[in-house]
C-alpha cells in the first residue's frame, strides 16, 4: 500500500486536482493526506470529490489555516475514524492482509496557543 501526506499549502489552484491525479496514477496511492488545505468548506469537498477517491474525511480550515483532507481507495477492508479534531484526525486501519494498525494524521497551527490545545487533546 501506498501512502502520501502532502502539506499543499494552498488547494485551491485549479490544476490542483489535475497533479494529485497524476500522483496518485504514478506513484499508485491508495490514501492521500493533504495538509494546510486553506479551502472553505464547499470548495474542499469538490476539490476533493474531483481527486479519484471513494472515501474520505474532511476537516475544514480555520480562516487561513488548516485543513486536513484524508482519501483512501477500496485497498482497505476498513478504515473507521477514532477521533476528529480540528488540528487531527485518527483513524483505526485494517488491510487487505489482516494487519490492523492506527494512523492520526496531525496539522500543527502556526499559533502557540492552537499548539497547547492540539497537545492537550492528543495526550
Amino acid at each position: 500500500m501506498n501512502f502520501l501526506i502532502w502539506n499543499s499549502r494552498g488547494s485551491g489552484a485549479q490544476s490542483f486536482p489535475a497533479l494529485v491525479w497524476d500522483l496518485k496514477t504514478h506513484y499508485q496511492l491508495n490514501f492521500i493526506t493533504i495538509l494546510e488545505t486553506r479551502c472553505d468548506k464547499a470548495l474542499s469537498q469538490s476539490r476533493a470529490n474531483q481527486l479519484g477517491f471513494p472515501n474520505m474525511e474532511l476537516v475544514d480550515c480555520e480562516g487561513y489555516s488548516g485543513g486536513i483532507w484524508c482519501l483512501w481507495d477500496h485497498s482497505f477492508t476498513s478504515v473507521s475514524l477514532i477521533e476528529r479534531h480540528p488540528q487531527f484526525l485518527h483513524f483505526q486501519v485494517s488491510g487487505a492482509a489482516g494487519c490492523a494498525w492506527t494512523i492520526t494524521v496531525v496539522y500543527g497551527n502556526p499559533l502557540c496557543t492552537s499548539r497547547r490545545v492540539l497537545w492537550d487533546n492528543l495526550t
